[in-house]
């Protein structure tokens, strides 16, 4: 559970990193899957906890858990 809540830290510092870059220079993952704006401490300590891979992942993008809470994916 630790490596899987790592890896969505990890995951999710990158995507809002690409979303401070321009579009031009990013790959379609990376513009896919960008951060616009900081998600909320709720929002992101929802994203860390949610136990829906936290045993034996796979890990998704914190945008796909954004889209899912908001019932737009």
């Amino acid at each position: 559970a630790l490596m899987v809540l790592t890896l969505k830290v990890i995951s999710c510092s990158i995507n809002y990193n690409d979303g401070l870059l321009k579009e031009e220079g990013l790959r379609e993952a990376q513009k896919k899957y960008r951060l616009l704006k900081c998600p909320s401490l709720l929002e992101y300590v929802g994203y860390c906890l949610c136990c829906g891979s936290h045993f034996a992942g796979p890990v998704y993008e914190m945008k796909d858990y954004l889209e899912w809470t908001e019932r737009k994916g």
